[in-house]
C-alpha cells in the first residue's frame, strides 16, 4: 500500500490516508491533529527530525529507506519527505509518501544468501580444482620418472645381460675358430655378433647414457651434442660456465632429457643445421638456455592448443619445472627461431630429486638480467583479482607489490608502493577506473595503466585510453595474452590496440 501524509514543521500530522491511519494509528483512529511522536515510537521519532532538518536544509525532496517496528513486526518502508511551501516561498509544511517494502527487503536478503551460498561453492570448486591440478602435475611426474626407471632397467638389461652374451658368444667363436680351418659362414657369423653388439650399445647409450650418471653435467651436454651431429647432423654449439656445483644425478638427467626433447625439436622442426646450448648459473639459479635461429612458431597457439602430443615435449616439460619450484619461458616468432629458457633454483639444483615450474625472464649470455616489472592489481571483485594475480605472480620478471578494490585505493597503494604496471579494471564503485588512471597519470605519467573489463565496448576503451591507459584488454585473455603487454613496455602501438575475448582486434 501507498502511505500518504503530512506534518507540519513541529512534527503535528495535517493528513492522512487510509492506508497510513491502518498502520500507525489505533484500530478506529486517526492520525491527524496527533503529534508525530504519539504515532511512532522514540527511535522512529529521532529519525524524523533528523530527516524534517534534512529537508528543511535543502529545500528539496530526500527519499530514505528505513525499519520501523510495527503492530509487534519489522517492516521496511521507502518514503520521499518533500517540503510544502506558502505563498511566501517559506516551508509551511512537510509531505511524505511511503511504500511498504518488507517483501522486497525479504527477497534481497534471500538473493543475498544464495549469492554468499553461491560465492562459497564456487571457491570450494576452485579449491578442488586447485588439487586436483597439482594432482595431475605431481602424477605428470611420477609418470616422467617411471618412464626413466625404465629406460634405465632396459638399458642395464641391455649392458649387464644381453651385451655379455653376445660378447661371450663372439669369444667362443673366436677360440673355436683357431682351432680348425678358415670358415667363411663363421667369419660372417662373427661379423654379425660384432655388429649385433655395436648395435646394442648404442641403443643402450641411447636409453640411458651411462655419461650422464657416471660424468659432470659438461660432459654429459658434451656426449649429447657429439650424438646430435653424428646421427641427424645437428651442430651443436655449447657454452658451459661454472656448472660443476650443480652435479645432482637427478637434476642432470632431467636436464639432459629436457636439452634432447629441445633438439629434438630443432631438428624435427626449425629447418636449420645449427643450434646452441647455454648453461650458466645466475642469481643462485642453474639457467640452461636452447636457441636456433630457425623458422620459429607462434608460442600462445602452441601451448594453447588441445592437440599436442607431448612425452617429454614443451607442456609436459613445463609441467615437470613446476614441480620443482622453476621457469620454463619460450620465446619464439615465425620465421626468427626460438628460445627456451630454463632455470632451477639452486636448492633444487643442489638436491636430490627434480621435479620443476614456468617462465623465468630471458636471461642471454652476453646481456645482464632485465629487471623486475613491479605490478599493481585493481579490481573491486577479490576472486578475479586473485585470479589473475595468481595467473601472473609467478611469471619470470614479474613481482606483483600489491592490490586495490577501488580507484582510490589504487591512488593511495601507487603513492605509496610505486609500481611500474597497474592492471585497473575500468568499472569498480566510489572511483572507476577512468578517472583513477588519470590522476595516477597526472601524478606519475612514467607509470603502465592496462585497463580490464568483462565488457566488449569501445567506449569504455577509448575512456580508459583517454585517461592514459596504455593498453586496454578483456577479462577473458589468455594468460599469454595479458604477459605479452605486461612485458611489451618498449611498444607503444600497443596505445591504440584493443584485446578481446583472447584475441586482438
Amino acid at each position: 500500500p501507498v502511505l500518504i501524509s503530512e506534518f507540519d514543521i513541529r512534527g503535528r500530522c495535517l493528513l492522512a490516508n487510509p492506508a497510513f491511519n491502518k498502520i500507525f494509528s489505533p484500530p478506529g483512529g486517526n492520525a491527524v491533529g496527533k503529534p508525530f511522536n504519539d504515532l511512532f515510537p522514540p527511535y522512529a521519532t529521532e529519525l524524523y527530525n533528523l530527516h524534517l532538518k534534512r529537508v528543511i536544509s535543502k529545500r528539496k525532496p530526500i527519499t530514505v529507506e528505513e525499519q520501523l517496528l510495527v503492530h509487534e513486526k519489522d517492516m521496511d518502508f521507502s518514503t520521499t519527505l518533500f517540503p510544502l511551501f506558502d505563498h511566501h516561498g517559506q516551508i509551511r509544511s512537510i509531505g511524505a509518501i511511503s511504500h511498504d517494502i518488507t517483501e522486497r527487503k525479504k527477497a534481497e536478503k534471500m538473493l543475498r544468501q544464495l549469492n554468499e551460498s553461491l560465492e562459497q561453492r564456487v571457491v570450494e570448486r576452485t579449491r578442488l580444482a586447485e588439487t586436483r591440478s597439482k594432482e595431475l602435475q605431481h602424477l605428470a611426474v611420477q609418470l616422467v620418472e617411471a618412464e626413466e626407471k625404465e629406460r634405465r632397467r632396459i638399458a642395464e638389461l641391455l649392458h649387464d645381460d644381453l651385451q655379455q652374451i653376445l660378447a661371450s658368444a663372439k669369444m667362443q667363436l673366436q677360440l673355436a675358430s683357431q682351432k680348425m680351418p678358415a670358415v667363411p659362414e663363421l667369419e660372417k657369423i662373427e661379423q654379425l655378433l660384432k655388429v649385433s653388439i655395436t648395435k646394442s650399445r648404442l641403443l643402450s647409450h641411447e636409453l640411458s647414457p651411462a655419461v650422464v650418471y657416471h660424468s659432470g653435467m659438461h660432459k654429459a651436454m658434451e656426449w649429447l651434442a657429439r650424438r646430435m651431429e653424428e646421427q641427424f647432423g645437428l651442430k651443436v654449439e655449447l657454452h658451459t660456465t661454472a656448472v660443476d656445483q650443480f652435479e645432482s644425478t637427478p637434476l642432470k638427467v632431467f636436464l639432459f632429457r629436457a636439452v634432447q626433447e629441445l633438439l629434438f625439436n630443432v631438428i624435427k622442426h626449425a629447418g636449420v643445421s645449427n643450434a646452441r646450448v647455454d648453461l650458466s648459473p645466475s642469481n643462485g639459479k642453474l639457467v640452461v638456455i636452447v636457441s636456433d635461429q630457425g623458422q620459429g612458431f607462434d608460442p600462445d597457439i602452441f601451448l594453447n592448443s588441445s592437440n599436442q602430443k607431448t612425452g617429454l615435449g614443451l607442456l609436459s616439460l613445463r609441467e615437470r619445472l613446476q614441480t620443482m619450484g622453476g621457469r620454463l619461458l619460450i620465446e619464439s616468432v615465425p620465421g626468427q627461431g626460438s628460445r627456451f629458457t630454463l632455470t632451477i633454483p639452486s636448492d633444487q639444483a643442489n638436491a636430490g630429486n627434480p621435479g620443476l615450474e614456468i617462465p623465468e625472464k630471458t636471461i642471454d649470455h652476453d646481456i645482464t638480467p632485465v629487471k623486475t616489472t613491479r605490478i599493481l592489481f585493481v579490481d573491486d571483485h577479490k576472486m578475479m583479482r586473485q585470479g589473475l594475480i595468481n595467473l601472473i605472480a609467478e611469471q619470470p620478471g614479474i613481482e606483483v607489490v600489491g592490490e586495490a578494490s577501488n580507484g582510490q585505493e589504487a591512488i593511495e597503494k601507487v603513492r605509496l608502493l610505486h609500481p611500474d604496471v597497474v592492471i585497473m579494471d575500468a568499472l569498480m564503485p566510489e572511483m572507476d577506473g577512468e578517472e583513477a588512471t588519470r590522476r595516477i597519470k597526472a601524478e606519475q605519467p612514467g607509470i603502465r595503466v592496462i585497463g580490464l573489463s568483462m565488457l566488449d565496448d569501445d567506449h569504455i576503451a577509448d575512456a580508459m585510453r583517454k585517461a592514459g591507459a596504455e593498453a586496454f584488454l578483456s577479462k577473458t585473455i589468455s594468460p599469454a595474452g595479458l604477459l605479452k603487454v605486461i612485458y611489451d613496455d618498449n611498444h607503444p602501438q600497443e596505445n591504440s590496440i584493443n584485446y578481446h575475448n583472447g584475441g586482438k582486434d
